[in-house]
């Protein structure tokens, strides 16, 4: 995937390294040259210059972006303008960083795909893990959907999958195991997996089923 990540304060260097990290083909930039140094040597382009000028965005090369991430911190006119630069350079898919509801409700009607609060989502986030013990991380996929990790509870350890039947009991599906000192993660294929109080379990489902779950184990 093509990425292009701009303005590199905190959280769009955080997306710049993550995604470079994942193995995609990362374009970073920042107006500033202290902003873009940090991330140059791990991104396949680290570019300085202003973002929100429309030539320097088709020098670039917009039309092979797969998703582009605005994050310009307090420049709001800034970010409404690059949105509209990039809807109109036919980028796949825009995610921008808001301010406030009232800015995301401007980048909306501007063609951006995702409007992104970082801080509301990271303290619902952890609302989550802490009303329940067993959740390590939880991403939200819509309104009544959610991805999420939890430590295997004592009252499921040394079952098999099958024996657990989370799908039938719960509506739960266990997508994938990883190694809590590691980010290997390995997918589920078979139903006989022995769950151990060492792992964590990669599941997706209603959040209501989810939190069931948590109750009940």
């Amino acid at each position: 995937m093509r990425v292009a990540v701009f303005g590199l304060g905190a959280f769009g260097r955080h997306v710049a390294l993550e995604m470079a990290g994942a193995g995609h083909d990362v374009l970073a930039m920042d107006r500033e040259e202290e902003r873009t140094a940090p991330v140059r040597d791990h991104v396949s382009r680290a570019v300085v210059g202003d973002a929100v000028d429309r030539p320097t965005l088709e020098r670039l090369g917009m039309e092979g972006i797969d998703a582009a991430v605005v994050s310009l911190g307090q420049n709001m006119s800034g970010s409404i303008l690059l949105t509209l630069h990039l809807t109109e350079l036919k980028v796949k898919r825009v995610l921008v960083k808001a301010l406030d509801d009232d800015h995301g409700l401007v980048l909306k009607k501007l063609g951006a795909d995702k409007i992104i609060f970082p801080e509301r989502e990271m303290a619902g986030r952890l609302a989550q893990v802490l009303t329940h013990p067993n959740m390590v991380d939880i991403l939200p996929l819509g309104p009544d959907m959610a991805l999420v990790e939890m430590a295997v509870p004592e009252s499921i350890t040394g079952k098999s999958l099958r024996d657990l039947d989370l799908r039938k009991k719960y509506g739960i599906q266990v997508l994938a195991v990883k190694d809590p000192d590691s980010v290997h993660v390995d997918p589920v294929l078979d139903p006989s997996l022995i769950v151990e109080r060492d792992m964590i379990l990669v599941c997706m489902g209603r959040t209501v089923d989810l939190e069931k779950f948590q109750k009940q184990v």
